[in-house]
């Protein structure tokens, strides 16, 4: 797909639909490289009729009698000055169903009257973003190939000056990239678990960063590599498969990095989880190839970070494992030493995600990071409490908090803090290990408490994914979340920094 910014010396009216927006009762903005006389009435007509018989904002699309221009108009009828953003975000979506249907290969936001009191900078990322969340498709696996698509080809932005914008050619390079890096999340997600084990997930790490071998390194541990230094836990949860255990982890120095301490990104990449001999209910099992969502959104933020050149310094660890049944499973009342040294009991073997994490976390230490962030498909009491809308955050920093807000607010991309306190120690407690690896019903949390124990002295934060990740039903697959979340997080830090 092309982007590109224009304004009225270098538009061609040729395409195949304009969008535009119409606010209050206002006439049309005078556009007359876009629109000839005849045309511009018509809109208007068309705006003073809807716009008294309408209460709410909403999306209109219509055929263009006068086809010099465009066949394809739709007119964004803006009934208010600001929109939550779920609205944006449903309106944007509508806008981009109707260019699909229609087939268009391309296409011009005129972005003056368009969501008025939103930035340029959001008004093109939140576009490009909403287009590629739409033409997404996963059909790899299909033997009868569909049509290869080729609607929205280009996409051309107008504003009558942008020289005056610097952000503008800023915003189409991130929306990209954001979105590349989400498909990439997507596509591993969506690949079936027994092509998509661990050794599959390291090995397409290293095909899609060979490129760019300046700014990334990439290493791996294996089983034999993660016993020698500890990481029982960690190896434990991948005896029962015949698929080994692969840690990867990916070093991106950006150019001129503005940090000598890492950021790390710790995803849980469990490829496929049966729940071990604590074996999970069949109904929907096979969406248990979604438990690797954590270590996807790893791969797919580097790869978003490394197509912008973002000059920080950031790590991931790609924790790969497959939790099954097997003649060496791990069982239920085995006690298990940690990389940190702790001892845990396995009440439950369906609680593997913290054992994977706590060793990858343990490992992390060795980069003294400035920020350490798991990524995990966690707990299903998170799904109960937060829902498929939020992702739960849980935190030792008051900081790191709110600067994952902030870029949730500003990317749609929600979290919602849970507590850790310090009653949920007796939770936790076991009578013959340091600690148990469940305990009480506020699941969520005490997952979350299970993991701050192997991350005192460094800022971190916790991201259960399980509600997020993936939907069911007739929209079955992976969201991409929380890719946008985790970039913006890095922008953010590298803004504020530099």
């Amino acid at each position: 797909m092309k982007f590109s910014l224009i304004n009225k010396n270098d538009y061609s009216p040729k395409t195949d639909c304009i969008i535009l927006g119409a606010f209050f009762q206002n006439k049309l903005i005078k556009l007359e490289k876009f629109f000839s006389k005849k045309t511009e009435d018509y809109i208007n007509k068309i705006i003073q009729e809807k716009i008294y018989l309408e209460k709410e904002s909403f999306v209109y699309h219509f055929y263009n009698p006068f086809l010099k221009e465009s066949k394809n108009i739709i007119l964004f009828f803006q009934k208010k000055n600001f929109f939550e953003d779920y609205e944006k975000e449903m309106f944007l979506k509508k806008i981009v169903s109707y260019l699909i249907q229609e087939k268009c290969k391309n296409a011009v936001f005129l972005l003056e009257n368009f969501f008025c009191q939103e930035d340029y900078y959001w008004k093109i990322r939140n576009i490009i973003e909403t287009i590629y969340e739409n033409k997404y498709t996963f059909t790899k696996f299909k033997t009868k190939k569909a049509k290869k698509n080729i609607f929205l080809e280009e996409v051309l932005f107008f504003i009558k000056d942008y020289s005056k914008h610097d952000s503008l050619h800023t915003s189409i390079q991130h929306g990209r990239s954001i979105s590349e890096g989400i498909n990439i999340t997507k596509d591993l997600c969506n690949t079936p678990p027994n092509i998509c084990n661990p050794k599959y997930l390291s090995k397409f790490l290293k095909s899609i960063f060979e490129k760019h071998s300046k700014y990334i390194k990439i290493e791996t541990l294996s089983e034999k590599e993660m016993k020698k230094i500890g990481m029982n836990a960690y190896i434990a949860v991948g005896k029962g498969s015949i698929n080994e255990s692969i840690m990867t982890i990916i070093h991106y120095m950006g150019p001129k990095a503005i940090n000598k301490n890492p950021i790390v990104l710790v995803g849980k990449g469990v490829t496929f989880d049966s729940g071990g001999i604590s074996l999970k209910p069949s109904s929907k099992m096979d969406e248990m190839k979604y438990d690797m969502s954590g270590a996807s959104a790893v791969c797919g933020t580097i790869y978003s970070i490394v197509k912008m050149k973002l000059p920080i310094y950031v790590i991931g660890i790609v924790a790969g494992c497959e939790n099954m049944i097997g003649k060496g499973s791990y069982r239920p009342g085995d006690i298990i030493k940690t990389m940190s040294g702790k001892t845990v009991e396995i009440l439950n073997t369906d609680a593997e995600g913290r054992l994977v994490l706590c060793d990858a976390l343990e490992y992390s230490k060795k980069f003294n990071p400035i920020v350490m962030i798991d990524i995990a498909t966690l707990t299903g009491a998170c799904v109960v409490a937060l829902g498929k809308y939020f992702t739960g955050l849980i935190s030792n920093s008051e900081s790191l908090c709110k600067e994952l807000f902030v870029s949730s607010k500003q990317t749609r991309d929600y979290v919602w803090r849970l507590p850790i306190i310090k009653q949920l120690k007796e939770e936790m407690r076991s009578n013959f290990a340091d600690i148990a690896n469940v305990g009480g019903i506020c699941g969520a949390i005490t997952a979350g408490y299970f993991l701050s124990c192997f991350t005192k002295n460094y800022k971190w934060a916790h991201l259960d994914i399980a509600g997020t990740a993936w939907k069911n039903g007739n929209q079955k697959g992976s969201t991409g979340r929380p890719v946008k979340l985790l970039v913006q997080f890095l922008l953010n830090f590298f803004y504020n920094n530099k």
